[in-house]
Order: C-alpha cells, then sequence, then structure tokens
C-alpha cells in the first residue's frame, strides 16, 4: 500500500496537498479495515498489525515531508568525528505504548520518542545546532499529522513517555537517553521501553537503540521491589484515573481490564526475560503466546484464560471506538455503544453479554492477584 501513498504525494502540488494526501491515505485504508472490522476475535491481532502498519507508513512519509520543508533553510545537521571532518548525525523516531507493539486502533493516538546520536550543527544556509534542528523537525512533524484540515487529523501524537515527560526535551541525544534510563528511571518506563520500535529514521541508529533498549530490560537485575512498585502503579490507576463504579466500566483501566493483562506480561517479561529471552516481544499477544510456553504461571488455564479474554477486550475497544468515531474506554454499562457492540460481537441478549463481561474482570482480576501475590480483599 506505501506505493498508493507515495503516488499521492507525488502527484500533490504544494504542501497543503500533501497534508491531505497523508489524511485520505490513512482515512482510505482505516475504512478498508473497518469496512470487514464485525468483532471478529480470530483477526485481532492481524487486524491491529495492519492499522499500526498504516500508521507506520503514513509517519515515515510525514517525517520525510517534515524534513523537505526544514532542508532549504538550515541544510543537514552533521557533527564532528574528528578535528577536520565531520559525518551527518542521525536520527531515529521510536513507536511506544500501542504503536510500538503493533497495537493500535481505530482512534488511537501515537505515542512516540525521538532521539539524534550527536550534537553538532547544520550546514546551513542558517546555521543552528543540531537540537534546534531537531526539535523543529519534530514540531513540523508532529503539526504535519496533527493539524486539522478539511479532511480531519492524520493522528494525534502523543510525547509524554520521553525522559522526564513534558518537563523534558521534545528530543533528546542517545547519551542523554541511555543516562536518563541507566539513572534516574523508574520501572513504569521500563515497561514502556518494552514496546518501545524504531519506526522511522536512520536504520543504523535503530540497530545501535534497540540493542541498547535490549541491554537496558534484560542484561541488568531488575529492582527486588518490582513486584511491589508494579501493583502500586496499578494500584493509582484504577483509583485516580478509571473510576469505576456500578454505573460506569472501564475495559481498559478498571480492575480485569486491559492493563492487567499487559500488567501481568509486563511482570514476567522484567524479571524472566534475561534467561527466557523467548518473553522478548513488543506486542502482547504474541507475549501471552511465549509466555504459555515458559509455566511461569502455575495453572496453565490462565494463559488460555489471558489470551482469550485479551482478544475479546481489543475487539469490543475497536467496536466502541467506530461506533463513538473517537477514542473511548469508559462508559456506562447501559451505553448503547456496548449494546451495539455486543450485537456485532454475536450477544443478541445484552444482559448476558454484560454477564460474561463481567465474568471476564473478575478472571483476568483474580490470576492478576496470584501473579502479585495479592489477597483479594486488598486488591
Amino acid at each position: 500500500i506505501r506505493p498508493n501513498l507515495l503516488n499521492e504525494m507525488n502527484k500533490a502540488c504544494d504542501f497543503e496537498q500533501k497534508l491531505d494526501a497523508l489524511r485520505l491515505f490513512k482515512k482510505t485504508e482505516f475504512d478498508k479495515i473497518a469496512g470487514n472490522d464485525k468483532g471478529n476475535l480470530v483477526r485481532r491481532s492481524e487486524i491491529l498489525k495492519q492499522l499500526s502498519l498504516i500508521a507506520e507508513i503514513t509517519v515515515q512519509e510525514a517525517l520525510i515531508l517534515a524534513a523537505s520543508e526544514l532542508t532549504p533553510r538550515f541544510g543537514h545537521p552533521q557533527h564532528e568525528i574528528s578535528s577536520n571532518q565531520k559525518d551527518n548525525t542521525h536520527f531515529v523516531a521510536l513507536g511506544m505504548g500501542k504503536f510500538g507493539g503493533f497495537e493500535i486502533n481505530y482512534y488511537s493516538d501515537l505515542d512516540m520518542i525521538f532521539i539524534y546520536s550527536h550534537n553538532g550543527e547544520t550546514t546551513g544556509p542558517k546555521i543552528i545546532s543540531n537540537a534546534e534542528y531537531y526539535a523543529k523537525l519534530v514540531q513540523k512533524f508532529i503539526s504535519i499529522l496533527s493539524v486539522p484540515t478539511r479532511y480531519g487529523v492524520a493522528f494525534e501524537i502523543d510525547t509524554e513517555l520521553r525522559p522526564s515527560g513534558n518537563k523534558g526535551t521534545l528530543v533528546t541525544t542517545l547519551e542523554s537517553f541511555l543516562e536518563y534510563q541507566n539513572t534516574v528511571s523508574q520501572v513504569w518506563e521500563r515497561q514502556a521501553l518494552i514496546r518501545a520500535r524504531p519506526v522511522a529514521g536512520s536504520a543504523y541508529l535503530a540497530r545501535i537503540i534497540n540493542e541498547h533498549i535490549d541491554s537496558l530490560l534484560y542484561s541488568r537485575n531488575m529492582p527486588k521491589s518490582i513486584k511491589k512498585e508494579m501493583n502500586q502503579l496499578r494500584g493509582r490507576v484504577i483509583k485516580e484515573i478509571a473510576k469505576e463504579n456500578r454505573q460506569y466500566i472501564d475495559i481498559k483501566l478498571g480492575r480485569g481490564a486491559l492493563m492487567d493483562i499487559e500488567f501481568i506480561l509486563q511482570f514476567f517479561q522484567l524479571s524472566q526475560a534475561s534467561s527466557l529471552p523467548t518473553l522478548k516481544q513488543k506486542n502482547t499477544s504474541l507475549g501471552l503466546d511465549k509466555l504459555a510456553g515458559t509455566h511461569l504461571l502455575k495453572d496453565n488455564m490462565d494463559v488460555i484464560i489471558l489470551k482469550e479474554i485479551y482478544q475479546f477486550y481489543r475487539s469490543l475497544e475497536s467496536l466502541i471506538s467506530l461506533k463513538a468515531k473517537r477514542r473511548i474506554h469508559r462508559l456506562k454499562y447501559d451505553s448503547p455503544l456496548l449494546y451495539e457492540a455486543a450485537l456485532e460481537m454475536g450477544y443478541p441478549d445484552f444482559e448476558q453479554f454484560k454477564s460474561v463481561l463481567m465474568s471476564y474482570k473478575h478472571k483476568i482480576r483474580d490470576i492478576y492477584r496470584k501473579v502479585f501475590n495479592l489477597k483479594k480483599r486488598t486488591s
């Protein structure tokens, strides 16, 4: 499908038409997939992968467009490799979260981190530092994808997973990124790195970053407090963000929801993948497949339950967002969106569907309690 986008970008006469081409490509390809999406649990992982690949192609072309807007004025970023010799500086965009894991949904934003190889300066005509250049590049890139046009937006970009979050610089050198990860990063940031994946930029720097991430995650001992820290974070999300009650359910962040499944897998990845490299998976569904072969969960049925309910939740999430035309995971139990999604998933009896949903939440939460050694009354 990439040639389809390249053809439209080449036909565009100006910058605004190129923005339209990016948006129309994304909309056309997403609509094709949505037209055949009927809550199919078997094909769910493949559907999410297709959506993620479309996003990746769009991101790559948007980055090329952003660079083409800057080059006439600033030239190319370079750095010194000796007293009288310079080399081109490398840049990589990392997909994080569901984007990195090939798991985005129809209305997902894209979690991203941006890294360049060295400090230096551009070739001109107007010479600026590499730090300034890459900040401008990323700002232009984000604008290209997220500014509204007559065709809406292509994607919203979320950069909060970068070092120091919103307090940190928008783009960082590899050296600064690694120093942060080695010294002050918290357990949740290591969890985020599990799904970090280069999606655009220099293949050379991408290989180096992948090697460093593997070392950061799996070549050093995790703190003994990892289980406690992960559970404390999970508890805060449930209490402060999900805010479930008798009226509202959150299929992503609530008790027994998607995040419970992700935390279970990520705990085993962080604590066991150094000796069980098969667990080094960025995709949650693939990670659960590999977890099944490790016998880390004492009850073999638990992994089967995790896999089945993960696919169920992701299908439900997809159908709800398609009908709402926006990201949504917290909604009322009697929401028409939930009712319509239930019908498409093969549940004509809505009360039966809600019963199944509650049963799934309890099953996932029970497995979470076993993994994190929690008593039922305290979780």
